[in-house]
């Protein structure tokens, strides 16, 4: 719809710096995970990819509500998914169920 678009441009720079504002709110993941959202019929969900790093996983999944109230706060995501590659690994929700 905007490939070709001004609008494109600037929705990829505002996403990344959304997800540059997350890295630096929760210094606790590593630069070297990937970090990246998708949007499925109105679900936004922030991915954290560990393949690089698997070995961090453990620690981060210790400190997932960091990750959620930091995500939340910056509105990116309704859930949150950890994976190794195309392995999903743990899932949370961040919005209430009414």
């Amino acid at each position: 719809m905007f490939e070709n678009s001004p609008i494109a441009g600037f929705s990829e720079e505002l996403e990344q710096e959304a997800i540059n504002r997350f890295r630096q709110l929760t210094a606790v993941v590593p630069l070297n995970c990937e970090i990246f959202r998708r949007i499925d019929d109105r679900i936004i969900t922030l991915y954290l990819d560990f393949r690089a790093c698997p070995q961090e996983l453990s620690v981060i999944l210790k400190n997932y509500t960091l990750l959620a109230r930091v995500s939340h706060q910056l509105g990116l995501a309704n859930s949150l998914v950890f994976t190794l590659g195309k392995r999903i690994i743990g899932w949370t929700n961040l919005t209430k169920n009414d």
